[in-house]
């Protein structure tokens, strides 16, 4: 059971550069590193995304449903976005939910992750039947991510 926690911090390490466990001092240090990490990540998916609005010519009257999840992809960057002053109070993290949240934060990092192949798959679809699928896709992996973020919210109960 060490070693897999072990392999799981190390992965959740290799996302969040420096990153310093829910065994550091204060925890939170450690929940702004992570919605730090991953407010970019989804900050890169949106620039993609508006990116291949703007160069994208043949849209037609796929473009509302596109900058709609444009719309979707800045809320929820917003919504990841750290407030620091929502995590000012130094408490310690029991280390029986240790394993709990970075399971959820490895899962929760994957999700962000996965956008970006989703944005892949619209930027080489061959047609508006290929484009409306992938971004179907895209608009599930968004809702994924969205809801491990709303419980990673009552995790914390405070955010």
């Amino acid at each position: 059971m060490k070693s897999d926690l072990g392999r799981k911090r190390a992965r959740l390490g290799e996302h969040v550069p420096d990153w310093k466990g829910y065994d550091a001092i204060n925890y939170r240090e450690t929940d702004l590193q992570v919605c730090r990490v991953l407010a970019g990540e989804a900050e890169k998916v949106r620039d993609r995304l508006a990116a291949l609005i703007a160069s994208a010519s043949d849209l037609g009257e796929q473009h509302e449903d596109f900058s709609s999840a444009l719309r979707q992809t800045a809320r929820f960057k917003d919504d990841i976005q750290p407030d620091s002053a929502d995590r000012q109070q130094a408490r310690s993290l029991p280390s029986e939910h240790h394993e709990g949240l970075l399971d959820l934060d490895l899962a929760f990092v994957e999700s962000v992750a996965a956008l970006h192949s989703l944005i892949d798959r619209m930027e080489v679809a061959a047609g508006p039947k290929d484009r409306t699928a992938a971004l179907t896709l895209y608009l599930e992996g968004l809702r994924e991510a969205d809801e491990l973020l709303r419980k990673r919210e009552r995790w914390f109960g405070d955010r």
